[in-house]
């Protein structure tokens, strides 16, 4: 799995299809997996730390527990996602589609001691249809709006 991570940075005719395909604990730290269709993978515990997923398809995708700090999910659609307990310090958010993504427990925040900033281009209307915990971690600043779902617990 290996030559993920060294995929060239450049756009691709056809896009790349990891739809359905096991890639749980998998090292992809700076992967360039812009545009790829990752519907239905598992990637819980992944390490994509600094990861191009801008516009990457991540609908019904298991990233539990993943380590995306640094990631750049700018457009990327994660509808029905579950990142429970997923870090994310430091990515990058802009147009992300989050309905109905699990957050429970997930850190959106900046973690100073490792050097991440927290997350950027998160606005509240993206988070009306996801579902949070009393455990997640959102930026400093960030009002919610009133229709966003918080479970006191995780299903």
């Amino acid at each position: 799995m290996t030559v993920l991570g060294r995929r060239p940075r450049r756009p691709e005719r056809v896009p790349l299809s990891l739809a359905r395909t096991d890639l749980r604990g998998i090292d992809l730290e700076g992967a360039y997996l812009a545009g790829a269709d990752l519907h239905r993978a598992a990637l819980d515990g992944a390490f994509l730390l600094s990861a191009d997923l801008r516009r990457a398809k991540l609908q019904d995708t298991q990233l539990r527990n993943a380590f995306l700090c640094q990631a750049q999910l700018d457009n990327a659609t994660l509808f029905r996602a579950r990142l429970d307990g997923a870090r994310l310090s430091g990515a990058t958010l802009h147009g992300t589609y989050l309905v109905e993504t699990q957050l429970a427990g997930a850190v959106l925040t900046a973690a100073p001691d490792a050097g991440f900033a927290q997350v950027v281009g998160l606005e509240p209307g993206q988070l009306a249809k996801a579902m949070l915990s009393v455990e997640t971690r959102l930026p400093a600043g960030l009002r919610l709006v009133e229709s966003v779902e918080v479970r006191n617990e995780i299903n």
